[in-house]
């Protein structure tokens, strides 16, 4: 494997293999207990139907990093997520975050 030095770009080496190594408690999801969903059943047609629709939120975090809400939004999208502009480094070095990206040929 080679080493990539913290923020150089990865796509560098197209044809490179990665391995991503995590340490525990990397990467956490919580939810927030704050589902809602409705059910409403369609009559009056020639088949019955019925649309369900629910909502919820959760908590994402990464060791080591904090999100930024000014840039990447309170309610963010996957793409927001995965934008590495949209998180800061809070760990004062690249040991204490969760992990790193080994590219291998």
């Amino acid at each position: 494997p080679r080493h990539v030095p913290a923020g150089a770009a990865p796509d560098a080496n197209p044809a490179a293999t990665r391995s991503l190594r995590l340490v525990q408690s990397a990467v956490l999801g919580t939810g927030n207990n704050d589902s809602d969903a409705g059910l409403n059943r369609t009559t009056g047609k020639e088949n019955l139907g019925t649309v369900y629709q629910a909502e919820w939120s959760y908590n994402l975090g990464v060791l080591g990093y904090t999100w930024k809400t000014g840039t990447g939004g309170a309610s963010p999208n996957d793409t927001a997520i995965g934008t590495a502009a949209n998180w800061e480094r809070t760990a004062t070095s690249v040991k204490d975050t969760a992990g790193v990206l080994v590219l291998s040929k």
